[in-house]
């Protein structure tokens, strides 16, 4: 999987999973089936049992072992599929009783629990987890619990700084373990990236992920380095370079599999889409959305909440830029972003409701509706601030202050430029455009 052999891995994975009695969910339905029967499994079972005093058979070690292998191996590119051998490597370590095992089974539950938008799962899993490593003792093993409280802050609360925090809380106890480079740690410094790219700090991403990318590039690891292409191709527009962002996916798409629609396949699309949204040209932006979105659906990824978000924002600002351009497209590209702006506000996600309230704001000023669009924009600034997503923040008040007479309105835009100005941002007009088009 690591090297980006995604037939052979799954394949791997099946034979593998017959050997030990495991399942493998061969189709998609068949893995949100047995989704539902593992989560069945785990309301049941005693989470912080006291540790079996007896040795476990051998058997059932390499059950649990080639459970966990199986699980962290398909969380780089399908997260549904790992879920389920996730569930069976908490189940399998459970029985087993080793410390150390269920402490990195259940913090690694609680990561696609937060996925899937279960706070309470999430929360219970990882109550659970620090009850076991704390029994283990090895910081290596704190390490899953705190990487899963980073990813809590990440997709349940939208505190990028925690999450941030906490990611480096946790590279820290993996260090103190005596561990190398791993796999784990790659993805802790993409999600640790992530979380930076959604706070806004640019200049991270500008100076960091070349770093990493020629770390997983070093270390052969395909799938980290595929992440980095396809997740961080949009980093190229802070120096207003779009054909670089542009080359970053064309070198993703040509070094990896295609047969699948996989993770990295979803990122690449929206961030082809932003670069598209970027140059003006909300047309393409959309015929690629339209180009993928029966092979996104039927990869079920939509399934995890935030990527259901995401994927509606793109297209809500694809056809806000559309009927900002296009008048003849406005009525019903703005009616599109209505629908869309309304199923975000139903989300828990106080970045959903930032989007719906932005959303609204530029249907409302597409409709000269200027009251009405400054209180959605008001609305929107103050949750972007409560998570900290700086950039969001002050494209917000940018536009708050293009719609607002007088000095306030003056204060408010030179603001929101000195920040873009500060974070390297060297066009910032475009960056406004893709991120609040309809102004």
């Amino acid at each position: 999987m690591f090297a980006g052999d995604i037939d052979s891995s799954l394949r791997a994975a099946k034979s593998l999973s017959s050997e030990f009695r495991l399942t493998y969910p061969s189709t998609r339905a068949t893995t949100l089936m047995h989704m539902i029967l593992g989560e069945v499994r785990l309301a049941r079972a005693k989470l912080e049992r006291e540790p079996i005093g007896a040795p476990p058979e051998a058997l059932a070690v390499q059950r649990v072992d080639v459970a966990e292998s199986l699980a962290m191996g398909l969380s780089g590119a399908d997260a549904l599929r790992s879920m389920v051998f996730t569930q069976q490597w908490a189940l399998h370590s459970l029985k087993v009783g080793d410390p150390a095992r269920c402490a990195r089974a259940l913090a690694s539950l609680s990561i696609l629990s937060s996925l899937q938008n279960a706070p309470s799962r999430s929360y219970k899993y990882l109550d659970a987890a620090q009850t076991w490593s704390q029994r283990d003792g090895d910081p290596a093993n704190t390490s899953y619990v705190i990487s899963g409280r980073a990813l809590a802050s990440f997709y349940l609360e939208n505190n990028w700084q925690d999450a941030r925090d906490h990611f480096r809380d946790a590279l820290d106890h993996w260090k103190q373990g005596g561990r190398g480079y791993s796999h784990g740690i790659g993805v802790i410094y993409i999600f640790r990236s992530y979380a930076a790219s959604y706070q806004g700090d640019m200049r991270e991403l500008v100076d960091g992920v070349p770093k990493l990318l020629e770390e997983a590039t070093r270390s052969g690891n395909r799938v980290l380095e595929a992440s980095l292409r396809a997740g961080f191709a949009h980093r190229h527009l802070i120096t207003d370079d779009a054909e670089r962002g542009e080359d970053d996916l064309l070198r993703f798409l040509e070094g990896w599999p295609d047969r699948h629609f996989l993770w990295q396949h979803w990122l690449a699309v929206l961030r082809g889409a932003e670069i598209q949204l970027y140059l003006g040209r909300p047309e393409t932006a959309l015929a690629l959305i339209d180009e993928n979105r029966r092979r996104l659906r039927n990869s079920m990824l939509t399934q995890l909440h935030f990527v259901k978000c995401e994927f509606m924002h793109i297209q809500a600002r694809c056809y806000l830029a559309l009927a900002r351009a296009n008048e003849s497209h406005r009525a019903s590209a703005l009616k599109r972003v209505e629908g869309f702006a309304k199923s975000l506000a139903k989300s828990n996600l106080d970045l959903a409701k930032a989007w719906s309230h932005l959303l609204n704001a530029s249907v409302a000023n597409l409709r000269n509706q200027v009251a009405r669009a400054r209180t959605s924009l008001q609305r929107a600034l103050a949750l972007f601030e409560k998570s900290g997503s700086h950039l969001y923040a002050n494209a917000t008040l940018r536009r708050i202050g293009e719609l607002t007479d007088g000095n306030g309105g003056d204060r408010a835009q030179a603001k929101a430029d000195i920040w873009m100005a500060r974070q390297g941002i060297r066009v910032p007009g475009r960056i406004l455009d893709m991120v609040t088009p309809g102004f």
